[in-house]
This record gives structure tokens, sequence and C-alpha cells, in this order.
């Protein structure tokens, strides 16, 4: 009786995430994000507009425009808040997100039936800083994401020595620390893999 031949060993898969440079995200997202942050910190280029021309921008641009005070928490690192840290020495106010007239029309949060609603427009634009501030400072922490998807093929049958795996998919921009980040990885990759990235995301950090 014939031996039956024995069946080639599958590639088994997994995911690697893994922190990304941030910097060039906080860039981009202070050039395509509307109205202009206005910043006075004298060592970090923070805002649209930065120390020592902050005062000049103010003075020209206050009439008829709305603006959001953006906090600081300056200790061994930087954190960006929309509310204050309660810190008297290292915490303050560090600059301004400032809206004109002509930013709200163009982001079109001060229409109601067709006319200016300042109202609308200060709720719509505050909503619209908190969500920039808790993303720049999310990338400030370094909360700023890269996976890869593995392909790792079975031990060589003549060696025993395992082959490199192969990254067959990978994304990268992904900012954030909370879990429903996961969602977007799952987004990028085929739906077999998905049970892959809670243990992934569960050991990013290492």
């Amino acid at each position: 009786m014939e031996q039956q031949a024995k069946s080639k060993p599958e590639p088994t898969y997994f995911i690697k995430i893994e922190r990304e440079e941030a910097h060039d995200f906080y860039a981009e997202n202070i050039e395509e994000s509307a109205g202009t942050f206005v910043c006075w910190h004298q060592r970090s280029y923070l805002g649209n507009i930065n120390y020592p021309k902050h005062d000049e921008y103010l003075e020209n641009h206050t009439e008829g425009s709305i603006s959001f005070p953006v906090y600081i928490y300056d200790h061994s690192g930087i954190s960006l808040s929309t509310e204050p840290f309660g810190c008297p020495w290292d915490s303050g106010v560090v600059g301004k997100w400032v809206f004109t007239r002509e930013d709200l029309e163009k982001e079109m949060w001060c229409e109601s039936l067709g006319e200016f609603d300042l109202k609308k427009a200060k709720v719509e634009a505050h909503e619209y800083v908190k969500s920039m501030v808790s993303t720049l400072n999310d990338i400030l922490q370094g909360e700023v994401w890269y996976f890869a998807l593995h392909k790792q093929d079975p031990n060589c049958s003549c060696c025993g020595m395992q082959p490199p795996s192969e990254v067959i998919d990978s994304c990268g921009g992904f900012i954030g620390s909370e879990d429903d980040l996961q969602e977007s990885i799952k987004s990028h990759i085929p739906e077999e893999h998905h049970h892959l990235v809670a243990e992934a995301w569960e050991n990013r950090y290492e």
C-alpha cells in the first residue's frame, strides 16, 4: 500500500503595529486645518502663525472673528488641550485658534436658512477645534501608527531554517490611541486577517 504523501504545511500570518515618525503628520495637519492656530510658544512652532508674528496677526484679524484658547502643558514634552491643565507652573494658554468671517463662510459653519448664524458658527467651530487639538496632541505624544501584515512560510523541509517573513500589505498614518483605531486598520486588510489586529494592537508598545 502506497504511503500517503504528507500535505505541505500552510503559511501563517501575523501583524506588526509600530510607531511612525510623527513630525510630518503634525505639519500636514496644521497646514490643512481650517482657521488659523496662532501660537506664542517661544521654542516650538506649533501653529500656523508663531512667535514673534502672533501679535501682528491678532491685531489685524480680531474684528468680526471668533477664537478659542489652546492650552499647553510643557514639562518633559508638550501636551495640548482645549481645557486648562491646572498646573500653575508648567501650563497655561499658548495660543488661540482664530476663525475669520471668511473662514466660517468657507467651511459653511455660519449658514442657517441662508443667513449668517454666529451662534451656530461658534458651536461648530468649537467642536472642530476640540477635535483638531486632540489630534495634534496625539501626534505630539507619538501616537501615530503603521501596520504591516506579514506572511510567514513554514520552516524549510531540508535545513529546518525559518525563512524571512514577507510583508504582503502595509499602511501608516493612523493617529490616536483609542481602540477604535483597530477598525480603521481592519478596513485596509482582508477580512480573514481581522482577528490578528487585536493582538497586534495590544502589543504595539513592545
